[in-house]
């Protein structure tokens, strides 16, 4: 394409901010014939050798390229000398705190925590978490997070006030794992996270602890750390298939890479100027940072995880405190934030999140929440307005605790009063993509659809895979990972085991499944691209090209997947257009509803906690039709006897036998109340799918007052809130009064606890959107607990009517709650948290002292609800009461979500 005509520093020194880097500019740069294949990828020749990628070829040849592009045009190379060099220049020998942050960062937290309603209530939840732990014994086991997370929370606490008492907890904590025999206690992905901790508590507690403490923790890190991580870096290399010797992953290109490389530099910059291992530090960093560049290119060149949304938050923990360590102790993290695509990737959690707050899980992971603080960093390093509000949004929405590096990443300067966040979002890699009916709304229309590679680590047989949101419930659900024991889980082979398990399955994921075997029900190795993504005011749509996951069948000559949310974003269709000589097709949906199939056979009703979704069937197959089956292998699949039992879990589905060219449309509509219920209009073919012109008019409040004030925390754009009144409030129901340009009723609970429910309408459109306010007085009730294991779930969330948190701890361990004065209690009623998939074991006890205790319930729940299950018993006067758990039928945690008291008048 060209030849070099100009320096390569002077031209490398004008592309480096750019968030992706051209082939033509490569081509500038070194000379070399360069382009990009249909994917986007670079492709270079030069005299010695060729390095292309596509879709089917080795992670060998992936990784030569990657690394070329990465190490010649985005990091920058150095080596022990200049490590030393710029560590003298930020003048951090002998000052403590650095890592992270340093005595300045700290002090402006603690100023701004004055002034900040945001700060404020960072400062308030970290010392309430830290305030916890007090009590609470370390683990008697070695825990990675659990140190990790206790640290990071007793040394900002500590940081914060100077308060002895965390700094003595923390030591206690961290003395711990100082002698343990090593820092692989089970796995060696343990050494990241006993590294980093030891490194926060030499660091933030430097002050606290004494001559002889440093010492004892400084000869850990040097010994169990320090000296292992560089003979790592020095014994590994690299295997053409990713295997190779790399037994520490130093090189590896998975999250462990940064992870254990994070837990590297961390150490090594919390002892640099410690004279007898300085020179080992400023090696180890060097190693480190030569170890990232097998892992970078993978992070997030095209602004996705490639390990799914859970494994992305483990990477960008570690990305992040990689890049501030670096900064901050050496002035420059050599490149790391000019990768390409990593300014994108905040938005990949928010798109892959619905909006109940669970992630598009497919593969290994979980549907936790991962809107993480770490959102709020690439928000304000990369200036994108919708993710510096992103997690402030989240913290306030979702009643979330706030985390350590919540503090350390905000920035009030950065923030933006006014933003208009993207509804729609697609992400190259995964070829997974999120589109919204709302933003900030729990009850919007979410729906997922991933592509991509099958066999990327911690993926699944996922091409095609979708999931459903709406009214605040997730309607087509993924059951998630299996158990990581279960024999050969981690083969990714074209025949590997891994694909025997049902849940990392085709038929598991809501993913297209044609003619199923007992066999991998789609082929490993295929990469199926998003061929078209369309986004409008007034709707979004996604198609998948899911032919390579068909490749080898030669019965098939191509299938397309789409997602579209239409009719002015109050609809999804999930249509799939196949091209096949007399195959058998399945559509199938896992869902927790209830599925009422109507007498038509084409249509049916899903109802999940009293709210009811509307399914359609559209086919080009006249005896296409709905049916359900359990959440169990097909009869023609594996059945291993490792399988996980899915219970409460069904599946919608449709069938075609000897399908040749076929076309199967599902609508879903939310039946919500004073919504119309249209049935579709016909069937087009996706290569058809419109989205009409125009604006589509905010749906949103100008105002929410109760008992004529506006309500705290009031956002036009905001669907839930949460008003507490003081306990001694009267019991009348406040006044809630709404003003907005569209239409708006407003229904107003019986009682207290209860929620006050606003529909706004547009008849015009079809469009309904629902607010809530959930009314309380809080409650006169005085809670403690034997044990806080989690400081994110204190046993105060047992109280705060909100069944989405809890208290939990591990073994026989009990919550009791003071009343404040002698009552005729008959019943406890509790939510357990999972109460839907285990029975939790436990007594009730009362006492009026709170020393002698008199048992008056023993037994199980029923493992049936997530709602409140009511335990009576004989009246008795009582002002304490007391659960003592003894585990769960499937583990030893007990894990309350809330409790109710009920009294005799």
């Amino acid at each position: 394409v060209g030849e070099v005509t100009d320096g390569v520093e002077d031209i490398a020194l004008n592309i480096e901010n750019t968030p992706f880097i051209p082939a033509a500019k490569l081509a500038e740069l070194f000379g070399k014939k360069c382009y990009s294949d249909e994917r986007g990828f670079v492709i270079i020749s030069d005299d010695v050798s060729i390095y292309e990628f596509e879709a089917n070829t080795t992670i060998n040849t992936e990784r030569n390229l990657s690394n070329w592009v990465v190490n010649r045009i985005v990091l920058d190379g150095t080596d022990e000398e200049q490590i030393l060099k710029d560590f003298s220049k930020t003048d951090m020998k002998g000052q403590h705190p650095r890592i992270l942050a340093n005595q300045d960062k700290f002090n402006y937290i603690l100023a701004l925590s004055e002034t900040d309603e945001h700060m404020k209530k960072y400062y308030e939840d970290i010392i309430k978490q830290a305030d916890a732990l007090l009590t609470v014994e370390p683990p008697a086991t070695p825990a990675r997070n659990t140190t990790y997370n206790r640290i990071r929370i007793l040394g900002m606490a500590y940081q914060l006030t100077k308060d002895d008492k965390y700094g003595e907890k923390g030591w206690k904590e961290i003395e711990m794992i100082c002698n343990y025999a090593d820092w692989i206690p089970t796995e060696v992905f343990d050494l990241s996270y006993f590294s980093k901790a030891a490194a926060l508590a030499y660091d933030w507690f430097y002050d606290y602890m004494s001559t002889q403490q440093k010492k004892t923790l400084k000869n850990a890190m040097v010994e169990k750390s320090l000296n292992v991580f560089l003979s790592a870096h020095q014994t590994a290399s690299r295997g053409g298939d990713n295997s190779g010797n790399d037994p520490y992953h130093v090189i590896i290109n998975t999250n462990h890479n940064i992870t254990q490389n994070t837990g590297a530099v961390m150490v090594a910059l919390a002892l640099m100027d410690e004279k007898d291992v300085s020179d080992k530090c400023a090696e180890l960093i060097v190693s480190a940072l030569k170890g990232i560049e097998c892992y970078l290119p993978y992070m997030a060149m095209f602004g996705s995880g490639k390990e799914g949304v859970y494994y992305w938050y483990w990477q960008m923990e570690s990305t992040v405190e990689m890049i501030n360590s670096l900064e901050g102790n050496l002035g420059k993290d050599y490149g790391i934030s000019h990768m390409p695509g990593l300014e994108a990737t905040g938005n990949f959690p928010i798109h892959m999140t619905g909006p109940t707050g669970m992630a598009f899980n497919w593969g290994n992971a979980t549907a936790s929440y991962y809107v993480s603080s770490e959102v709020t960093w690439f928000g304000h390093r990369y200036d994108d307005k919708t993710l510096s509000m992103a997690r402030i949004d989240a913290l306030e929405d979702r009643n979330i605790l706030a985390h350590p590096y919540d503090m350390l990443y905000y920035d009030p300067e950065k923030l933006y009063d006014e933003y208009s966040p993207t509804l729609d979002n697609k992400f190259g890699r995964t070829e997974s993509a999120g589109m919204f009916s709302a933003l900030r709304d729990s009850n919007a229309l979410y729906v997922g659809l991933k592509g991509g590679y099958n066999n990327d680590v911690h993926n699944a047989l996922s091409t095609g895979a979708f999931v459903l949101d709406a009214m605040g419930e997730r309607w087509a659900w993924l059951i998630g990972q299996e158990d990581y024991s279960v024999p050969g889980y981690w083969d990714y082979s074209v025949n590997g085991q891994r694909w025997t398990y049902y849940r990392m399955r085709a038929e598991a994921q809501n993913a297209l499944v044609i003619n199923p075997e007992n066999k991998p029900d789609q082929y490993p190795l295929g990469y199926s691209k998003i061929e078209k993504f369309e986004s409008k005011s007034r709707g979004a749509y996604a198609i998948i090209d899911a032919t390579p996951a068909f490749s080898t069948d030669n019965k098939i000559k191509r299938v397309r997947r789409g997602a579209f949310l239409t009719e002015n974003r109050t609809k999804v269709i999930i249509q799939d257009e196949i091209e096949a000589n007399n195959s058998n097709y399945y559509f199938m949906m896992q869902t927790q509803a209830d599925i009422q199939i109507q007498p038509d056979e084409k249509t049916a009703i899903l109802e999940l906690n009293g709210k009811k979704m509307f399914a359609e069937l559209q086919s080009t197959n006249p005896d296409a039709k709905f049916t359900i089956m359990d959440a169990v292998p097909l009869p023609t699949s594996p059945h291993p006897e490792q399988n996980s039992p899915n219970n409460g879990v069904r599946k919608l589905v449709v069938n075609v036998k000897n399908a040749n060219n076929l076309t199967v449309s599902v609508i879903f509509t939310p039946m919500t109340t004073g919504q119309r219920v249209i049935t579709s209009a016909e069937m087009v073919s996706m290569d058809d799918w419109e989205i009409p012109d125009g604006d589509l008019k905010a749906m949103q409040l100008d105002s929410l007052t109760v008992d004529g004030k506006i309500i705290e925390g009031f956002a036009p754009n905001r669907t839930d809130y949460k008003l507490f009144l003081p306990y001694d409030y009267p019991d009348t129901i406040p006044k809630v009064a709404v003003t907005s340009e569209f239409e708006t009723t407003v229904t107003m609970p019986e009682e207290m606890p209860g929620t006050a429910t606003i529909t706004i309408m547009d008849p015009d459109t079809n469009r309904t959107v629902i607010c809530n306010v959930l009314i309380q007085k809080e409650q006169n009730i005085g809670v403690r607990a034997s044990a806080v294991p989690q400081p994110e779930n204190p046993p105060e969330n047992t109280l705060d009517y909100d069944l989405e948190t809890r208290w939990a701890a591990e073994g026989d361990q009990w919550i009791e709650y003071d009343l404040k004065e002698p009552v005729q209690l008959t019943a406890v009623s509790i939510a357990w948290a999972s109460g839907n998939e285990r029975m939790a074991i436990f007594d009730i006890e009362v006492s009026n002292d709170a020393e002698s205790w008199t048992k008056v319930w023993s037994g199980e729940s029923s493992g049936e609800t997530l709602d409140f299950e009511e335990f009576s018993f004989e009246s008795v006067q009582t002002r304490y009461v007391r659960i003592f758990g003894h585990g769960n039928s499937l583990h030893k945690w007990n894990s309350i979500n809330e409790v109710k008291f009920k009294y005799k008048k």
